[in-house]
């Protein structure tokens, strides 16, 4: 008995099954306030998946009356120098105190450029406010 789950066909008549991996992921950031209506907000990202490059985003955004952000990424991989994978534009909302309204554009540098055309990200969010904070500070994360 072969499960069907995972498994992936070729034209060729061959298959094989997909398997999952496990993703490991780190991430630091601050938030400098550079005025009492501008918050500047850089940050990184590291990811680690077995078998894959080690991918790098370094991410730049701005606050601004703490009502927009605007920002911009760029993601590659371990191979800095001939990888370079891609710019990101972003732009979020803050709508009411519990939503939040994003969007971003994925905007390939390498030869994936030629094939596609990049990709856009829709982000909607809902603070449930579940857990009372011990600190009362801005969540700029």
């Amino acid at each position: 008995f072969e499960s069907q789950y995972g498994k992936v066909e070729y034209d060729n008549g061959l298959s094989t099954y997909a398997t999952l991996a496990r993703h490991f992921y780190g991430i630091a950031g601050m938030a400098i306030p550079l005025t009492d209506r501008i918050v500047f907000r850089p940050g990184m990202m590291l990811k680690y998946t077995k078998n894959a490059p080690l991918n790098f985003d370094l991410n730049a955004s701005f606050l601004f009356n703490n009502l927009i952000w605007v920002g911009a990424s760029y993601r590659t991989n371990r191979n800095a120098i001939t990888s370079k994978n891609a710019i990101v534009m972003m732009l979020e909302l803050n709508l009411t105190e519990n939503w939040r309204l994003g969007y971003s554009y994925d905007a390939y540098l390498n030869e994936l450029k030629t094939y596609s055309q990049g990709s856009h990200e829709v982000m909607i969010s809902y603070d449930l406010n579940l857990f009372q904070p011990r600190v009362l500070t801005p969540r700029y994360f």
